[in-house]
């Protein structure tokens, strides 16, 4: 495999993965992996820079494939890994969105409990008005004013 063939992977993974090549880099940094920052990984992907194989298996990690995946010359083996990285990248930010939703249900639905007590109890208060002094008395009442 080429230094160029190797780059277009990594570009392609990476683009899948949904990450730009600073985001990469953090990535890699967060990993322990080698201090490759942006423009290093810039040159990996052009075919300018090649890679060892411990960057080759940590950027293959990061990426969330396996290193065959990358070095494989079959590009469908390679379509599929992509496909896979993005499939798991929208299921994760589906899962993320999903929770968000999940919450603000939870907190209108509990507003709309508070909300619907509160229309109980005055619906209560107002019958009680009504029985207690007809329907003159619970006019004068609700208007403030005492019908005695």
């Amino acid at each position: 495999m080429t230094e160029q063939m190797f780059g277009s992977r990594l570009r392609e993974l990476r683009v899948a993965a949904g990450l730009t090549q600073v985001g990469l880099a953090e990535l890699l940094t967060e990993a322990g992996g080698p201090d490759l920052g942006h423009s290093a990984l810039a040159e990996i992907e052009r075919g300018v820079r090649g890679v060892g194989l411990g960057e080759a298996v940590l950027l293959a990690g990061v990426l969330g494939v396996a290193l065959a995946d990358v070095l494989a010359d079959d590009t469908e083996i390679t379509r599929t890994a992509v496909e896979l990285a993005r499939a798991e990248r929208d299921l994760a930010e589906a899962t993320v969105a999903a929770g968000v939703a999940q919450k603000r249900r939870d907190e209108l639905a509990a507003r709309f409990a508070a909300a619907d007590a509160g229309k109980v109890r005055d619906a209560a208060t107002m019958e009680r008005l009504r029985d207690d002094s007809g329907p003159a008395g619970f006019l004068a009442r609700v208007r403030g004013h005492d019908p005695s």
